[in-house]
């Protein structure tokens, strides 16, 4: 790029790309390098002072063109369908090509031409331009020599001197005019910097923001673990206290069953009580009926103490064997009591049996029949 604020200053030739058309000739001063591409939107519309081309065959990035120590070269940037001098490719495909330096007269294609479909028509045409390099001061192009140098003829070399400082401001005030358009966008480019610094402490302070939340969240996401755990555990100690209470309350059936089981013992022994009593009280009153009556009516009164007798044995006897009330009696008894009554029973039946059979031998020794 050239200093214009070196007193050395020498201001760089000028390019023109003259497209014989007329469409796409460019008039590019080299203070610095420009790029060559298609135009892709409305920053980078074709104008005769930039480098854009409205052509497809073009790349966005095709080509640059810079001056250096006053000469111009010109390199392919890797394009699709190449950059060819004087009917020469820079480069293969895709690939970036070494600086090729430009002469007046030199023939640029950028790109190839591109067919339709069926191959009869062109569809996208080449971009073609004819180089003219302008010296700096001189409306005039330079020659090509065989030497590759440029040089001026005998008139060119008169006009220039006689143009004398006038010839070197024009060049100065455009060098002028560049050096406050590159001012100016310095300074835009500064402003876009304050601009992404101002952003870029916002997105900071958003960061920040957004890093507190994640450390509350994860602080309450801890504490909720915790809690979880703590409802775990209460949870556990709740199933413990229902299981003792199932086991509580099963314990209590079964005390309250044993004694619904001992309140049913309890009546049979009172109500076999009862029955010893009537048993005994029926012999009180034979032995005085026995005492007071005469013998003829002591055999009716004997026939019908046998027969109460005889009915309380089958009423028990229905209890017990029909009724299976030995089943519900006798494990009770002998749980409570050490005896079965059963066994209790049979003793009585056993002694109410010797009993008649012995009031019979005293009162009917002829009518006696063993039990």
């Amino acid at each position: 790029m050239y200093n214009v604020t070196d007193p050395s200053f020498v201001p760089p030739p000028t390019v023109l790309l003259e497209d014989p058309e007329g469409k796409h000739s460019k008039k590019l001063d080299l203070f610095e390098r420009i790029k060559l591409g298609r135009t892709t939107s409305n920053k980078t519309a074709p104008a005769a002072s930039n480098g854009f081309f409205e052509s497809k065959v073009l790349s966005r990035t095709h080509a640059d063109v810079w001056a250096e120590d006053g000469r111009v070269f010109i390199r392919d940037l890797g394009s699709s369908n190449g950059t060819f001098v004087n009917g020469e490719r820079l480069s293969e495909e895709n690939q970036q090509s070494v600086p090729h330096e430009l002469h007046t007269g030199d023939r640029i294609d950028f790109g190839v031409d591109i067919n339709n479909d069926t191959g009869t028509e062109i569809q996208f045409k080449k971009v073609v331009v004819f180089v003219r390099i302008a010296a700096p001061g001189s409306s005039a192009s330079p020659s090509r020599k065989s030497g590759g140098s440029p040089t001026y003829t005998a008139a060119q070399s008169s006009q220039q001197a006689g143009d004398g400082g006038a010839t070197m401001t024009r060049p100065m005030a455009g060098a002028a005019s560049k050096y406050a358009d590159s001012t100016r966008e310095f300074n835009d480019m500064r402003q876009k910097a304050a601009a992404l610094e101002r952003e870029h402490s916002s997105v900071s302070q958003q960061v920040n923001a957004l890093t507190a939340q994640i450390t509350q969240l994860s602080q309450e996401n801890h504490s909720l673990q915790q809690r979880t755990v703590q409802l775990q555990r209460e949870a556990e100690d709740e199933r413990h206290k229902a299981a003792d209470a199932v086991a509580r309350a099963s314990r209590a059936s079964a005390l309250a069953a044993a004694a619904a089981d001992d309140g049913q013992l309890r009546a049979a022994i009172e109500k076999n009580k009862k029955l010893e009593a009537e048993v005994a009280a029926l012999k009180s009153q034979v032995s005085r009926i026995g005492g007071k009556q005469a013998a003829p009516r002591r055999s009716s009164v004997i026939g019908t103490l046998f027969k109460l007798l005889v009915l309380l044995i089958v009423l028990a006897g229905v209890y017990l064997f029909y009724f299976d009330g030995f089943a519900v009696v006798d494990p009770l008894a002998e749980q409570h009591l050490g005896v079965k009554l059963s066994t209790t029973v049979y003793d009585a039946v056993n002694q109410g049996t010797a009993a008649v059979n012995r009031a019979k031998d005293q009162y009917f020794p002829q009518q006696h029949t063993e039990l």
